[in-house]
């Protein structure tokens, strides 16, 4: 990142650094961005989980996708939707249709 050196510092958490590049990008919403990272879509948030906020570094950041709505896919910047109807999504839901609300 120093012109000259004969290596190059680590990207810092919570930005990613892609190929030969000199100024680290912020990390996106529904992914996070822990050190070394090379590349925006990387570290997706789990499904279950969503972020609407940039430049997160670690997996613990993302938010568990809220009552009554599910998660489900990997990096998303808000939960996919609301659960059925006849159905109680609890916190962390992956599906619309859950067998019970601990999914």
């Amino acid at each position: 990142d120093v012109p000259g050196q004969t290596s190059c510092k680590a990207c810092p958490s919570g930005f990613y650094c892609d190929g030969a590049t000199v100024s680290p990008a912020v990390c996106p919403t529904g992914h996070y961005c822990p050190l070394g990272t090379e590349y925006a879509t990387e570290h997706p948030c789990p499904v279950g989980t969503f972020s609407n906020a940039t430049q997160l570094e670690l997996e613990a950041e993302c938010t568990s996708c809220i009552g009554g709505h599910y998660c489900a896919t990997p990096g998303l910047s808000a939960p996919t939707g609301t659960c059925d109807a006849g159905y109680t999504c609890g916190g962390g839901s992956r599906y619309a249709t859950p067998m019970n609300s601990s999914l």
